[in-house]
């Protein structure tokens, strides 16, 4: 997961810096893994930042 966001979708979240502070935010328990709950977090919420830009245009 954090080699996703580091190494493929950097720049749509404003680079490496932002990436990483995302992957700490996804780990709730803090154990260096994103597991399976954490990770339907990140999908939901890309949904409704996809769902909000498209339907502003």
């Amino acid at each position: 997961m954090k080699d996703l966001l580091t190494n493929e979708l950097a720049d749509y979240f404003g680079g490496k810096y932002i990436a990483d502070k995302i992957f700490k935010d996804l780990d709730a328990n803090a154990d260096g893994l994103v597991d399976f709950q954490e990770y339907v977090t990140l999908v939901a919420c890309l949904t409704m930042i996809c769902n909000d830009f498209f339907n502003k245009k």
